[in-house]
């Protein structure tokens, strides 16, 4: 019992510290590589808690097929230090103003549906995961992938304006020829 509680400790301080290096890490490509050892930490919480699908979820999904499509985002964008203070405009701004408005707005609304009794314990296999995250957990699944829809349609709208400049910036700069 004693090895898990320290186990477990240690899991904890490694997902925190490589969480703070997703966030405190000025290069996109070690934020990223923080962010494979914050998932696979997780993992290995699933897997203590002998949830072994959710580990396997863990890893084949997020560390494997998230990262690396955030890995291909940050090549595409291509974005050095004098580029990302470019990003922030007043779009930006208004935008975090109204995301955050929304947030707001739709809290009271997320907590009405949560449900409160206790969680119910899940053996591990994916029928009952799947019969309580689309039974009781309907809401909250609908809003995560509503989540990660408006994160992929924000990388193209970054990835599309980005190109758009560096587009315009050279017709400027063959223009005065």
């Amino acid at each position: 019992m004693i090895f898990q509680q320290v186990l477990f400790y240690l899991l904890s301080f490694l997902i925190i510290a490589s969480a703070l290096g997703v966030v405190i890490f000025p290069c996109a490509i070690k934020s990223t590589l923080c962010l494979i050892v914050t998932l696979i930490g997780v993992a290995a919480i699933f897997a203590m808690l002998n949830a072994h699908f959710l580990v396997a979820t863990q890893v084949i999904v997020y560390a494997g097929a998230i990262v690396v499509l955030v890995l291909f985002v940050v090549m595409l964008l291509n974005l050095k230090k004098e580029k990302l203070r470019d990003l922030i405009s007043f779009r930006s701004i208004l935008g975090v103003i109204l995301l955050t408005s929304l947030l707001l707005a739709f809290f009271p609304l997320v907590i009405k549906h949560f449900p409160s009794e206790e969680f119910q314990y899940v053996h591990g296999n994916a029928e009952d995961l799947g019969r309580l995250l689309f039974g009781k957990f309907l809401f909250a699944f609908e809003i995560a992938s509503f989540l990660i829809i408006a994160a992929l349609l924000g990388a193209i709208a970054l990835a599309q304006g980005y190109k758009t400049s560096s587009l315009e910036k050279r017709e400027a700069g063959s223009g005065s020829n």
